[in-house]
């Protein structure tokens, strides 16, 4: 058989992999592998005996034999090891589980215990989805032979029949719940439609056997994980189709689970629970990655990567780059810790004062600038990580303390005798990039394919920055993420000194850009870049030229770190960190200053620049008249905000507390993560629930609070012209005319 592997997954009921294999000729098989999974567990010479005693008590044990040849992170190998084989798939973490407690979690040290079956699998089988493979059976199990080569690009990927599915509830609120009944579902086959309706029973009955008939690989959904999947679901349930209802090629028994919340960067973040499909591959259009790259970009990182897609696009790109790092560390061999066992060294204060920075940044100054260059290193801290060998076993390895690689600032040494982990997993992702990018500009092939393929590697890159100092990263340590700032603040100084050296000024300088200006052609900045290039070992590029730049403060009035707009040469506007950037804003906000970029961008110089800004007024003052008159449609006044705790846990009733009372009457409880959408009804008023309404119970009898949200056009103006002198003061003033009346006497003359 020859095909591409669309999915695989362990039937815990046979303990046995289940590996669904799409052939060259467009049908879909499924096969059975016998598959066995280990973990490993080891301890001290005295304690052997104790651990294999703790073993065979256990009825959740198949066998336990010792093993050798098995290698730590750090190079060394481990002793006192044994192969713990359990009686099930779903006896493995329960095995493992008990061995720990038994060992006060101390003296038994375990691996490979909570690694992903499929992705064991896969690797053990040699075996990529999505990657043209040949299939025989040989001995009682599969055996694959890839036909293609993983390192690619130009290589042609399954063709996937793909449906699109809505659903309609009848909503006995504003909102729709579980507990509404099923009103319509909706199928999408290319431009077709087709819509089940009916009593419920039949809706269900309907789309199953649609479903069944159009036999698709990919359904589509948004929000399928947070809502679709599991009302369909509930709904069956409730109507008593549990066992005659589902999506997959399969039966598969879904049940309704509840996400979580976590904080991330400084910020909470809410994900949602996975609803897989058996044999079909469910993509939510609202996950991460598929957003970021589509079904292109997410085809290539799972071939890249070995994950199947279904699971992949339901991945962090954190996670993502986690996976990638655990098949290098199971194809070498290396025993994967269970749980993260690395912990932060000891530090003197002195030391962790010297060590505990981040990237380095030249203030901006404020103001418009004009033939201003923006640089950019490309993947500057992963390539930081490869050129320097950074991964957490190679941060102050116990080999090289007296010869190793020292981390310029903070003295850290690095292993020279051996390649860390990390640099192993990320050189592969920033050469495919690299490339693909590459093939953008020479213009071969389709340039969208290639611009979702290395989209999606990018995400990947900038996260496994972070991840090193994440304290959950199965392989990170703070340390490496202390080096890899310490070599990126050395790496833009030298930057900004090779810049200085051939008379250009550094107007700004952001961890891994730098903005300079100076009167030159594009070839003095090509050997800028070729100088810096070669005294930092990082590759640098000429990331745009503009004609205007325009670098905005922050509220202390000093330069905002990454808030600025820029015109560039070839008639394009950058936007960084302003209103219309920022997913809370409303529609009518956004769009405006859109209007006004677009407006400003017909202008080349400062000069013609400062002569439109009356234009800017006008527009202002139009929008605002929009708003007066009621001529603003609702959905463009919404705000949707983040919630970042429990209804409970609020103290003031702001707006995103009223929003989620409204929400719990309506029987719906908001998880911090999740947003909240809201117009403004009126927020002078004494009555909380009067303020806002949530944007699914509004009415047009509600009306919207003009005021208010010609007060954020104020704002959203005074945000890109303060640089030009202008206060919010400044701005109400021309909106009323320069005369003190109200903003409803001035906009109607």
């Amino acid at each position: 058989m020859r095909g591409w592997i669309i999915d695989a997954y362990p039937d815990y009921g046979n303990n046995e992999m289940t590996v669904w294999l799409k052939t060259r000729r467009g049908k879909v098989l499924r096969l059975r592998d016998a598959y066995t999974p280990a973990f490993y567990a080891a301890t001290a010479r005295e304690n052997l005996g104790s651990l294999l005693q703790e073993l065979r008590n256990s009825s959740l044990l198949r066998e336990a034999l010792p093993e050798n040849g098995k290698r730590l992170l750090s190079g060394a190998q481990e002793e006192n090891l044994l192969r713990v084989v359990a009686r099930g798939y779903a006896d493995i973490e329960k095995l493992a589980y008990r061995v720990a407690v038994r060992g006060e979690l101390s003296r038994y040290r375990l691996y490979n215990v909570d690694v992903n079956l499929a992705q064991r699998y896969l690797v053990k089988r040699d075996a990529r989805p999505m990657l043209l493979t040949e299939v025989k059976r040989r001995a009682g199990r599969l055996e694959y032979s890839a036909l293609e080569d993983v390192e690619d690009l130009s290589y042609k990927p399954p063709g996937l029949r793909k449906v699109g599915l809505e659903v309609v509830a009848d909503k006995r609120g504003s909102v729709a719940r579980l507990s509404d009944p099923l009103k319509k579902a909706v199928l999408m086959v290319g431009d077709e439609r087709v819509e089940c309706e009916g009593r419920e029973e039949d809706v269900l009955m309907d789309l199953a056997d649609h479903i069944a008939r159009l036999d698709p690989d990919v359904v589509l959904t948004m929000r399928g994980d947070s809502f679709l999947m599991p009302y369909l679901y509930h709904r069956a349930g409730v109507s008593g189709l549990s066992e005659e209802f589902h999506l997959g090629r399969e039966p598969e028994k879904q049940r309704v689970r509840e996400g979580k919340s976590y904080h991330s960067y400084g910020r909470i973040v809410y994900r949602p629970p996975s609803y897989y499909l058996k044999g079909r591959m469910h993509l939510d259009g609202t996950r991460f990655l598929l957003r970021k790259g589509g079904i292109e970009g997410l085809i290539d990182l799972s071939r890249f990567s070995g994950i199947p897609p279904q699971r992949l696009a339901r991945m962090t790109a954190g996670n993502a780059v986690t996976a990638i790092q655990l098949r290098r560390a199971l194809e070498n061999d290396v025993l994967v810790p269970w749980k993260r066992q690395g912990c932060e060294y000891f530090k003197t204060a002195w030391s962790l004062l010297h060590a505990d920075r981040g990237g380095y940044i030249f203030e901006p100054r404020v103001g418009i600038f004009e033939d201003v260059a923006e640089l950019d290193f490309a993947s500057m801290y992963p390539g930081i990580m490869v050129r320097y060998n950074i991964s957490p076993e190679t941060v102050l390895c116990g080999c090289c303390r007296e010869d190793g690689e020292r981390v310029p600032g903070i003295g850290y040494h690095v292993c020279i005798k051996r390649r860390g982990l990390v640099p192993l997993a990320l050189r592969p992702i920033i050469k495919r990039r690299m490339a693909y990018k590459e093939l953008m500009r020479r213009g071969n092939g389709d340039g969208g394919d290639y611009e979702a393929r290395q989209g999606v590697l990018k995400w990947l890159l900038i996260t496994s920055f972070g991840y090193q100092g994440y304290r959950n990263s199965r392989f990170g340590r703070i340390e490496s993420h202390e080096a890899i700032c310490a070599y990126g603040r050395e790496l833009l100084l030298r930057a900004k000194e090779a810049a200085e050296e051939r008379g250009y000024e550094v107007l700004h300088g952001l961890v891994d850009s730098l903005w300079l200006r100076r009167d030159g052609d594009a070839g003095e900045l090509e050997e800028v870049c070729r100088r810096i290039t070669s005294k930092t070992g990082i590759d640098i590029s000429l990331e745009a030229r503009y004609r205007w730049i325009v670098f905005l403060p922050s509220k202390t009035g000093v330069g905002a770190l990454n808030r600025y707009y820029g015109l560039k040469e070839n008639g394009e506007v950058k936007v960084r960190g302003v209103e219309m950037r920022m997913s809370s804003t409303p529609g009518v906000i956004a769009r405006y200053q859109e209007e006004v970029l677009r407006e400003l961008a017909q202008r080349w110089s400062i000069r013609e620049v400062r002569a439109a800004l009356p234009g800017v007024f006008r527009i202002m003052r139009r929008y605002a008249r929009r708003l007066i008159e009621g001529r603003v449609d609702p959905g463009d006044l919404v705000f949707t905000v983040t919630v970042s705790r429990g209804f409970r846990e609020y103290r003031v009733n702001g707006f995103s507390k009223i929003a989620l009372r409204q929400l719990r009457r309506e029987g719906i409880g908001i998880l911090p993560g999740q947003g909240v959408r809201y117009i403004v009804t009126d927020h002078r008023s004494r009555r909380h629930d009067e303020k806002v309404r949530i944007a699914e119970a509004w009415r047009e009898i509600d009306g919207y609070d003009a005021e208010f949200y010609v007060t954020r056009l104020v704002k959203a103006t005074e945000t890109l012209l303060r640089p030009f002198g202008y206060t919010e003061e400044d701005i109400a003033m021309a909106l009323q005319g320069h005369e003190q009346r109200s903003i409803y006497q001035y906009v109607g003359g």
